[in-house]
């Protein structure tokens, strides 16, 4: 029989966790809702999807994608802003004393940019950054090959990029933030400003502007421009093979990649622009466990 791994994808919402086998091909899924639960709840959960999705099968590792700024040598969580509860928590240590097998803890996004990177949209690349467009806008950077999590492990905040000085105030608590503009959350605010449909989320919106909804192309079409004077940027600056794009919003990727493209086009280095790729994800809710188990792999030098 193949090996089996475990990964964990922990969001603010959901809770999706999967067995996979030696090539990191999904074997078996569990889900459950999380954003109710405080910290000890959260991984009562993680106890629970583990075993379930193991069964009596011997499991080698497993590997959890967490929200949030991560020690992965340590295995802890330093802060988690929408779980409630997980800030300071020794996940890693915790979870591999009750279920016996070694944890690896990881940033969700960083988990998803390594499961598209070696299995999804990414493949084939050395330097691609994976942009999720959800609640918020994270990301996950391949740098020549290998993952970069920077030396305080907070490298890929790309929702935080500074493209508009009189732009919106965001969370972080500067004005013109990326993810002001191109997140789902934001998608879904500024359709309601505009009277576009927004009761489903960002993608009654995209289905809005496919029926001809003309303030929900408005709407996706302003934050198509926003992802492409970022991409201009990162392209310039880091000689980018591809990025993929994740999440709520990667469904009207259709709807916003001519926008972003002429931006990008105005904005990148010619050079650079030759070598470029971009597009969705090819995993969708599975790149987050698939890249969580392979770096749990990884951990153990296998």
């Amino acid at each position: 029989m193949s090996e089996r791994w475990v990964g964990a994808d922990l969001g603010g919402s959901n809770l999706r966790v999967a067995l996979l086998d030696g090539e990191h091909r999904v074997v078996r899924r569990w889900r459950c809702a999380v954003g109710h639960l405080a910290g000890g709840g959260v991984l009562d959960a993680l106890r629970e999807g583990v075993r379930a999705v193991a069964g009596s099968e011997t499991v080698r590792g497993v590997g959890v994608g967490v929200p949030g700024l991560v020690d992965p040598l340590r295995g802890s969580v330093r802060v988690a802003p929408n779980l409630s509860g997980l800030s300071g928590v020794a996940l890693g240590p915790d979870l591999q004393r009750d279920l016996g097998v070694p944890v690896w803890v990881e940033n969700d996004v960083n988990a998803i940019a390594v499961g598209e990177w070696a299995r999804g949209a990414g493949r084939g690349a050395r330097t691609v950054l994976v942009l999720t467009l959800g609640t918020g806008v994270g990301g996950g950077l391949i740098l020549d090959g290998s993952l970069y999590r920077g030396p305080d492990g907070s490298a890929g905040e790309v929702g935080h990029m500074p493209l508009y000085p009189r732009g919106p105030r965001c969370a972080c608590g500067a004005r013109g933030c990326l993810e002001m503009y191109a997140s789902a959350t934001a998608v879904v605010r500024a359709a309601q400003a505009r009277g576009a449909p927004a009761e489903g989320g960002a993608l009654s919106v995209a289905r809005a502007a496919r029926a001809g909804n003309r303030a929900a192309r408005q709407v996706l079409a302003r934050a198509g421009r926003a992802l492409g004077v970022a991409a201009a940027g990162l392209v310039n600056l880091l000689n980018l093979d591809r990025i993929v794009v994740g999440g709520g919003l990667a469904g009207a990727w259709d709807l916003l990649e001519p926008h972003a493209r002429r931006e990008l086009e105005r904005r990148a280095f010619a050079v650079p622009l030759e070598r470029f790729r971009w597009g969705p994800w090819k995993l969708g809710d599975d790149a987050g466990v698939v890249g969580a188990s392979i770096l749990a792999r990884e951990s153990l030098g296998l």
